[in-house]
């Protein structure tokens, strides 16, 4: 624009120097009074409440267009850097799985087989797209290219945990190491999404907002992928959930009271219902920490050991008959009939 404004120095017909002034300043007058119009507009609250209602679907499209590209291109490439050794470190994270306020590694939501090894990390903005990739699980690897420090080639699936990050992945120590053999440094990594294993104990919803009927804080964990949208059910009463940040989910409910059931879809497209046999608690509202999980499936009763049939008593082998005894033969007359016992 202001090079627009500037008149030719080989121009036969020059323009006085303050003729140039005021053009050049009555240009930029319009150009700021514009520019102040869009901002003002942008800022109304009409625009903000249309900022406000896409803001998430556009970060959710972004996320899932994302991880469709890196599936269909195979692994993409990053940077990594080791995040801490603490074995409390994912404490405050921003997905809130170790919540402090709940428990912190001794939380339900924490039940992650990733998280008992240490087999998480914080991701950049981008990969963490306001929270939608908490909870997803990601195969990151080391090929052995140049890096700031010494490494080995490696690979591990690791969990995304919390955010800021200012490469692609900051890993735990343990993570880190296994995947590039170094304790610290910036390494090249590929990295490409995967299925998360999870916990026997099933998914969980923990309440991290309780004893409300007018509202609830809820985060979803143990999960093969991340939650990508929710409801809770009381009654047959409906209440569609918000993300509020990390892995977290809220609603605003009107004060009913009945039993209360949770319902997640994922990225993998799955729908979780939480509690077994449909129902995560008896009553609602419940209180700050309570949770729910979700069995794979119901455990079927054990059947019952049969009885062995009694072995029959063996039959008696009958006793042979005594033979009888033959006729007696009197004796004659002449004979001594002691012997036979009849004369």
């Amino acid at each position: 624009l202001f090079r627009s404004l500037k008149p030719s120095a080989t121009s036969s017909n020059q323009i006085s120097s303050p003729f140039r002034t005021a053009m050049a300043f009555v240009s930029i007058s319009s150009l700021l009074a514009w520019l102040l119009g869009a901002a003002l507009a942008n800022g109304s609250p009409q625009g903000a409440c249309r900022t406000a209602e896409t803001a998430g679907p556009l970060l959710l499209q972004g996320r899932q267009g994302r991880r469709k590209l890196t599936v269909a291109e195979g692994a993409s490439s990053g940077m990594m850097t080791m995040w801490s050794d603490s074995p409390t470190t994912i404490v405050g994270g921003s997905c809130e799985y170790a919540n402090a306020a709940n428990g912190g590694t001794q939380s339900p939501a924490a039940s992650s087989p990733y998280i008992a090894s240490k087999a998480y990390c914080a991701a950049d903005s981008a990969l963490y797209a306001a929270g939608a990739a908490c909870g997803s699980c990601w195969r990151v690897s080391y090929d052995g290219s140049p890096a700031t420090d010494p490494g080995r080639p490696g690979s591990l699936v690791v969990q995304i945990v919390d955010s800021g990050s200012s490469k692609t992945f900051d890993c735990h120590l343990s993570a880190f190491q296994a995947i590039t053999g170094a304790t610290s440094g910036i390494f090249p990594v590929t990295y490409e999404p995967v299925e998360c294993k999870t916990d026997p104990a099933g998914p969980t919803a923990t309440v991290l907002d309780g004893g409300n009927a007018w509202y609830t804080k809820v985060v979803f964990s143990n999960l093969p992928s991340a939650v990508i949208s929710a409801k809770l059910s009381i009654g047959s009463k409906s209440f569609t959930m918000s993300r509020v940040s990390g892995a977290t989910w809220s609603a605003q409910t009107d004060g009913s009271s009945a039993a209360a059931s949770f319902e997640a879809v994922l990225e993998s497209g799955d729908t979780v219902t939480f509690g077994d046999f449909g129902t995560c608690f008896g009553s609602w509202p419940v209180a700050k920490g309570d949770f729910c999980t979700t069995s794979s499936a119901p455990s079927p009763s054990p059947s019952p050991t049969p009885v062995p049939a009694p072995t029959p008593s063996p039959t008696p082998t009958p006793l042979p008959s005594p033979s009888p005894s033959p006729s007696a033969q009197c004796s004659t007359d002449a004979e001594d009939c002691r012997s036979t016992g009849c004369c």
